[in-house]
């Protein structure tokens, strides 16, 4: 499976797949599936949020992402900007590693 950083899978969002899951569109990468295990699950991420930023970097595509996840897989803490369904932004504090 592709669901490789912190339990999560993400696609880069467009104002149609946003509208598939219900959510309001914002720029970033949409999270499509969750692990109920996982990292990200716990701490409150979940299908339908938009990631917009992780560590204050701008992620506008899955590509990004998996660059910054690869970049990021050791580090202690790595915050994400996420925004809920309605648009709401909050940040989401999440340990990629198990040290």
């Amino acid at each position: 499976s592709d669901m490789l950083w912190l339990g999560m899978e993400v696609v880069t969002a467009t104002p149609e797949k946003a509208e598939e899951l219900g959510t309001e569109y914002n720029a970033g990468v949409l999270v499509t599936d969750i692990d109920p295990s996982g990292p990200a699950y716990d701490k409150g991420i979940r299908v339908g949020m938009i990631i917009g930023e992780i560590d204050h970097e701008p992620i506008r595509t899955r590509a990004d992402f998996e660059d910054v996840a690869m970049r990021k897989a050791d580090e202690k803490a790595v915050s994400f900007l996420v925004y809920d369904q309605r648009g709401r932004t909050g940040y989401i504090s999440l340990r990629p590693s198990s040290h």
